[in-house]
């Protein structure tokens, strides 16, 4: 039985991934909720759920990424789940061996998805977006596994 947004969100509630409280986001507004899904990662089950539900929310894709950091995790194993490769984002160029931003196998023209964990301004997810235009990568999808809004 595939999970609801409610289950999910009771699970992340449980869990302690979402808390009440007073807590300042990254663009330094005010929130009575933290959204924390680095948490997941010490609950295999619940980040199995969470690759499930990402996975299948894909469509038509010829590669996957995730927006650095947070979802990388995520995007590694919907990778592996759905067997497609891989591409690697940094939010800056190495400084060392190659200097990459972008690392894998996906071709430029490779219809990319283009995972986030936690979306609150759309900010990080339409710089990844940019490198990954800079770099001829073409996203042709955006999946999130919670928008803040919605919570």
């Amino acid at each position: 039985m595939a999970d609801t947004t409610e289950t999910m969100l009771s699970a992340f509630v449980e869990k302690g991934v979402i808390k009440t409280g007073r807590f300042t986001l990254k663009s330094g507004a005010a929130s009575p909720l933290s959204v924390a899904m680095r948490q997941v990662a010490g609950h295999p089950l619940l980040f199995q759920r969470c690759v499930e539900a990402m996975a299948a929310r894909v469509a038509k894709a010829g590669a996957i990424c995730g927006v650095p950091l947070g979802a990388v995790p995520y995007a590694t194993a919907v990778a592996a789940r759905l067997g497609l490769p891989l591409t690697l984002l940094r939010k800056a160029p190495k400084a060392h061996g190659m200097g990459r931003q972008v690392d894998g196998h996906a071709a430029p023209t490779t219809r990319l998805a283009l995972l986030d964990d936690v979306m609150t301004s759309g900010a990080s997810v339409a710089a990844a977006v940019r490198t990954l235009h800079d770099h001829d990568m073409v996203v042709t999808q955006i999946v999130v596994q919670i928008g803040r809004a919605h919570v």
